[in-house]
């Protein structure tokens, strides 16, 4: 389950009609205040439960809010650095709550809200859209002219989850210990970057050099667990510890359980959590805790090489060939494959 809380940076209210509106009675503005949205991933999809735009008028005595239920899309934009724009319509029931009334509704309204952020981060930016049909209550409690129709609200903004901003940057910074690297010899002939023609040959050197760093990593962290090489829910364990990264219980329930009943379904619902959940983990591993660097075996070396060279890998930067043989996303992409395949 996500927390999140939204910093709105500017908001726009159009009536119609606008007759008898009064800024002073607090029709305008409301969703200038910080807001609060519960996210929970269900069997059905991810779904939200929140109430925005929360204000107090002290000359009615009267605190208003919209009290929200959505339902959140998400889609990936590219590969490096991805980006997830989200798209997330919601109902809402502006509501008053006073000394002399426990609760009066203001009227029902429909809102879609678009934003896109970094992927596996929860900050984002966004727009917000919404339309209120006013109830009787309203128009008779802040006294207007003639009845509203209909009320649209325009708003921009930024949204960042609880208690996870200052601890995402300086604090994690200051409170985790420094990365430990993790050297590894290999054959010579991979630090051309050009690339090689026997590319099967390549698959299975990156298989080596993941279970060699794996195995390391396991024992940095005085891991006693089977090898993660053959049991994928002991990796994904592994992972979790070194990074802080957890999954979800539910992603945990579809791992473990036969919760879907379809096999094919169970099957491709299992695949597609271990490829994510694997992929943002080594990625996040190999750029922080425990970086891999490189270093030609002296056995090998091609005697055009006049000194020792040293290579690190670092996921997610782009800037290597495809064809690289030490390119570290090629080298996650074949690993992530050859677990996968191992799945029943």
């Amino acid at each position: 389950m996500v927390h999140r809380i939204l910093y709105f940076l500017m908001a726009a209210l159009c009536c119609v009609p606008m007759a008898g509106a009064n800024e002073d009675d607090g029709l305008a503005g409301s969703d200038l205040d910080s807001s609060v949205q519960l996210e929970a991933d269900t069997g059905l999809g991810r779904y939200s439960v929140g109430v925005s735009g929360l204000t107090d008028n002290e000359r009615l005595n009267t605190t208003v809010g919209d009290v929200e239920f959505g339902r959140s899309y998400a889609v990936e934009l590219d590969d490096v650095f991805p980006k997830i724009a989200e798209l997330r319509p919601f109902v809402f029931n502006r509501v008053e709550t006073s000394t002399v009334s426990y609760y009066e509704s203001l009227g029902l309204g429909v809102g879609v809200q678009a934003g896109l952020r970094e992927k596996r981060q929860d900050s984002s930016i966004f727009v917000r859209l919404s339309m209120l049909t006013p109830s009787e209550y309203y128009s008779e409690r802040y006294n207007l002219d003639r009845e509203f129709t209909s009320i649209y609200g325009v708003f921009a903004g930024y949204e960042a989850p609880l208690n996870s901003v200052i601890a995402r940057y300086g604090m994690r910074q200051r409170l985790l210990p420094p990365p430990r690297i993790i050297v590894m010899k290999v054959p010579s002939v991979l630090f051309d970057k050009d690339g090689l023609a026997d590319t099967k040959w390549v698959g299975r050197v990156h298989l080596q050099i993941m279970r060699s760093y794996l195995d390391r990593v396991r024992a940095m962290n005085q891991n006693n667990t089977v090898s993660p090489v053959t049991d994928s829910l002991a990796l994904l364990r592994l992972l979790e510890r070194v990074t802080g990264d957890r999954l979800s219980d539910l992603d945990w329930t579809l791992l473990t359980t036969d919760l879907i009943i379809d096999e094919k379904e169970r099957a491709g619902r299992r695949r597609a959590i271990l490829v994510d959940a694997l992929q943002s983990r080594l990625t996040a591993m190999m750029r922080g805790p425990h970086p891999l660097v490189f270093v030609p075996a002296r056995s090998t070396l091609r005697p055009d090489l006049s000194m020792t060279a040293a290579r690190v890998s670092r996921p997610g930067v782009g800037n290597s060939s495809k064809a690289d043989p030490l390119n570290a996303d090629l080298i996650i992409a074949n690993y992530i494959a050859f677990i996968i395949e191992l799945q029943p």
